[in-house]
Formats: structure tokens, sequence, C-alpha cells
């Protein structure tokens, strides 16, 4: 099948992320072309904040990385707060990041910035303090952290973890299954030797790690871009119909999401000094609007 497992993707994606901060020959396109221009960041609310939870179409996901990252956030500002109280800054921990949902690719992102989703500007800068060298605070400064992303959590998880259940399934489809037995030849025609997704994914994490700076060339993006279109031309009508009765069986939790999320997070940023951000692409689609504070 060629078809990857969910665990396997969300694996890879954060591993190309976290390569391309790092340094590491082509191994699967021909040609030394230049990387995908770094994305850029927008602070404009989806109209429906359901889509960031339950994200159905590529363009969706971008708000689903920004509520994602902001958590993390979230979670590491309170930990060096706390850490700050005793005299000491935490333990290194990479920088918040967008990390991407290839279960819904956004294909129109890919094309433009490659595989690196980036990471939200202007995080606030460590204090210049001595580095915890024990675990002395470690479990308060972590119970901390958990307890100030823990609203969140409860309010967006039951939906979500429902959410990724129902993609599983829309994956698992016959149609879309059929839809995938192309995808070997269209890599083959864009010259990049793998038979899968799977495959796909090794190559670009290859090439990540060679490179000096974790990046990913653009023709191999491009390529990934042009051969999921057919397969996200048959999926993403299925995840939508499917969000759709998600939302109705659990009309209530999506009820209580749509009242409650939003001033959460402007409570959470009011509170953190931070700001939620969401990747996204040169000319942003017309159904994101600017949320008021």
């Amino acid at each position: 099948m060629s078809h990857p497992k969910p665990g396997l993707l969300h694996i890879l994606s954060v591993v190309l992320v976290v390569a391309s901060a790092c340094s590491g020959p082509d191994a699967g396109a021909t040609g030394q072309d230049a990387v995908t221009d770094p994305p850029g960041v927008t602070q404009a609310f989806p109209a429906d904040v359901v889509s960031l939870v339950l994200p159905a179409t590529g363009a969706e996901t971008r708000g689903a990385q920004g509520l994602d990252a902001f958590e993390q956030a979230v979670a590491q500002k309170v930990a060096a707060d706390c850490y700050a109280t005793h005299g000491l800054r935490p333990p290194d921990h990479p920088p918040p990041l967008f990390i991407r949902l290839y279960d819904v690719p956004d294909l129109e992102f890919i094309a433009q910035h490659g595989f690196n989703s980036g990471a939200p500007s202007g995080v606030p800068a460590e204090q210049p303090l001595p580095m915890a060298s024990s675990d002395r605070f470690a479990a308060t400064c972590q119970e901390e952290s958990e307890a100030a992303t823990r609203p969140l959590r409860s309010l967006t998880e039951p939906l979500h973890i429902e959410w990724l259940k129902a993609l599983s399934t829309v994956n698992a489809s016959a149609d879309v299954q059929a839809a995938y037995r192309d995808l070997g030849a269209c890599f083959h025609e864009h010259e990049v030797r793998a038979d899968s997704e799977e495959s796909f994914f090794e190559i670009a994490d290859a090439q990540s790690r060679a490179a000096a700076d974790g990046a990913v060339t653009s023709s191999l993006a491009t390529a990934y871009a042009t051969c999921m279109r057919p397969i996200e031309a048959v999926r993403e009508p299925l995840r939508l119909d499917s969000r759709q009765r998600l939302l109705a069986d659990r009309a209530d939790q999506a009820r209580r999401l749509r009242q409650e999320l939003t001033p959460l997070i402007r409570e959470l940023e009011r509170k953190h000094g931070l700001t939620i951000q969401f990747p996204q692409v040169d000319t942003e689609p017309s159904t994101m609007i600017s949320a008021t504070r």
C-alpha cells in the first residue's frame, strides 16, 4: 500500500522541520536547484475556528499548526518563568515550531515554501540566566507548564482525537487507495526515485539531513505538490463530508468550541505576553479574516 501510516508522516514532518535548523547528496531529485523561500506568518483567524482543530483542507492546516505552536509557546514560556524564579533558565529545547499534518497536505504551501513550515516570529528570548544543571525543579516547572495549557487541551482534544480517527477512515477508503496507485509513476516522471509517499519522505529526510541548512530543494517540493493533487482531489471532499458528520454528531462540543476557543486564546495571550500566529502563503485565501481582540 502506497499510503504511509499517519504516525510515520507526523514523525517525518518533525524530522524535516527540526533538520531545517541543523546541518547534515541529493537522494532523489536531480540537479542542485534552489530551495524554496521561507514562509511568513499571519495573525488572521479562520472564519470558523472549528477548522483550527478539525482541518479538512490543506489551507486549514495552517490554522491548526498555529494553534499547536501557540500551545508549545505557552508551555515553554511558563516553564521558563518557573525556572527563572529559581534563578535558572530551562534546559535547551527547540523553539515552538509549526508542525505540519501530512494526512492533510497543504499543497499550495508546499509548492511555494517546501516542507518546512517555519516557526512563529518574535518568540521571547530566554533570560540570560545559568542553565538548570539538575532536575531539582523539573517536576514543579513541568507541572506548571502543563497546568497552563490544560484548559486549551481540554477544550480541543476530544474533538481533535475524533477527527484523527475520521481522517484514518477517509485514508482507508477504496477511492483514496485507488487514487494512490499512480503516485509512484508520477514521482518517477519528476525524476524522484520514490514508489510511494513513505519512500518519498525518506528521500526528503535524507536530502534535508545532507544539506548544510537542512533545506529540501524546490524540485522535490514541486514533485510532491504536483503528484499529490489527484489524490487530494479525491480525498478533500471526503474529509469535508466527514467533518460535517462529526460536527453533527458532536454538536454540543462543536458549539462549545466555537464559543470558547477564541476567548481562551486571547486570555492566554494577555496572561503570557504571546501572540498566536499562523504560517501563510503569498496570497491568503479569502476565508481568512482578522479577529478582533
